[in-house]
């Protein structure tokens, strides 16, 4: 592993560690996935599974010359997320007590990739507006499966990882419209990047809300 961060570092257009990087991401959700799918058929992830691969002493010590301190931590506040999804769902309890003042994007992006049904409560604290972050999130990642593309909310969260920018925008509670603009520049650019990757699209069509 080592030789291979080594190699990617060399590659003066970053292109590599990014690929590197998105490739590990890929790997802790895979490896953390359920029997449980969506209706697309695509695994939904484990958060305590993702959770138990992160604290493990081997998969940590790959991870370090591979991430920041900054992508580390944004990949432990997803894992916790999660965490907290799950544990609501199992208990029974209210899940808005049990997430506290955790962003609404990130509880629906992470919702999404464990199979948490978060919409109610998401649209109490937001107003469910589809001009909110959850709404826009939503939005982003349906037309990306329109387009053909496989897992797009896992692709999100893994792109956000590696993207301090675009893990600040799940994070935005997306009230006015400077903030709303900020929302979906972001998801913008990762949606014309994921189709550009899969697909060759040039040119994205991205919906006005």
């Amino acid at each position: 592993m080592t030789e291979l961060v080594k190699q990617a570092r060399r590659d003066p257009s970053g292109e590599a560690l990014e690929g590197l990087k998105m490739g590990f991401g890929d790997w802790l959700l895979r490896n953390s996935e359920t029997s449980a799918t969506d209706a697309a058929g695509e695994a939904f992830v484990s958060g305590r599974k993702l959770m138990k691969l992160l604290r493990n002493p081997r998969v940590n010590k790959a991870m370090v010359p591979i991430f920041s301190t900054g992508e580390r931590g944004r990949m432990l506040r997803a894992a916790r997320t999660a965490v907290l999804l799950e544990n609501a769902a199992r208990s029974g309890a209210a899940t808005e007590g049990i997430i506290g003042d955790v962003p609404s994007g990130l509880v629906t992006l992470v919702g999404r990739v464990i199979g948490a049904q978060v919409g109610r409560v998401v649209a109490r604290r937001t107003g469910g507006g589809t001009v909110q972050t959850p709404g826009i999130i939503a939005s982003r990642v349906k037309q990306a499966l329109e387009s053909g593309v496989t897992d797009p909310a896992k692709k999100l969260l893994v792109a956000a990882i590696g993207d301090d920018s675009l893990f600040r925008a799940l994070l935005t509670e997306a009230a006015t419209p400077a903030s709303q603009k900020f929302v979906r520049r972001q998801l913008n650019a990762w949606l014309a990047g994921v189709l550009f990757r899969e697909q060759g699209e040039q040119k994205v069509e991205v919906p006005i809300q």
